[in-house]
């Protein structure tokens, strides 16, 4: 659909985010596509998916491209379901949330000052 600006708003109007990496270094695209409570389909086997889809809570893992596809189709073919992965995903990536992140950095760099100072 080519690039936009607004990757949050076209999120916002999507009902399933396909993410078919097979190579992730993070998921920036995925925890952002959460945040805006869509349901995620990813492969088992794409380390960092793999950790942040949590089968069926959050979304759903593939085994290979066909089981993909039959997931999605799942996905496609079931509303109530989509929003419930879709809300638990909200809820799970409040955990990246900026202060929440730089609390735990702020947390880390006190405890390493004060194991060095000991």
């Amino acid at each position: 659909m080519g690039n936009t600006d607004c990757p949050q708003k076209v999120l916002a109007h999507s009902s399933i985010f396909a993410f078919p990496s097979s190579f992730e270094g993070w998921g920036l695209a995925l925890t952002e596509a959460m945040s805006v409570g869509l349901p995620c389909i990813g492969l088992k086997k794409t380390a960092a998916v793999n950790e942040l889809i949590i089968h069926g809570f959050n979304g759903v893992l593939a085994k290979d491209e066909k089981d993909f596809v039959v997931l999605l189709k799942h996905l496609m073919d079931n509303p109530e379901e989509r929003n419930r992965m879709g809300s638990n995903g909200r809820a799970f990536v409040e955990q990246f949330s900026p202060q929440i992140v730089w609390d735990k950095w702020e947390d880390l760099i006190r405890e390493t000052i004060q194991e060095y100072w000991e």
